[in-house]
């Protein structure tokens, strides 16, 4: 699990986040074709916290990400 903190956040344009997190989930790879869900907590200076679920689809070629 990553954690993330500090002023580096607001320059990537999450105003305002205070931290984050990653949370691992299933990571399923068949061929070249991988699906990883997980979900990050996002926590803002203000006090407001979210968690937020995502799946990404990712292609590998030749051992490596490809777009």
């Amino acid at each position: 699990m990553a954690h993330v903190v500090g002023p580096g956040l607001r320059r990537v344009g999450w105003g305002g986040l205070a931290a984050y997190e990653n949370h691992d989930g299933l990571l399923l790879a068949v061929g070249d074709d991988v699906m990883y869900e997980h979900s990050e907590t996002w926590t803002f200076a203000s006090g407001e916290v979210v968690v937020l679920p995502f799946v990404t689809v990712h292609r590998v070629r030749d051992g490596r990400v490809s777009l």
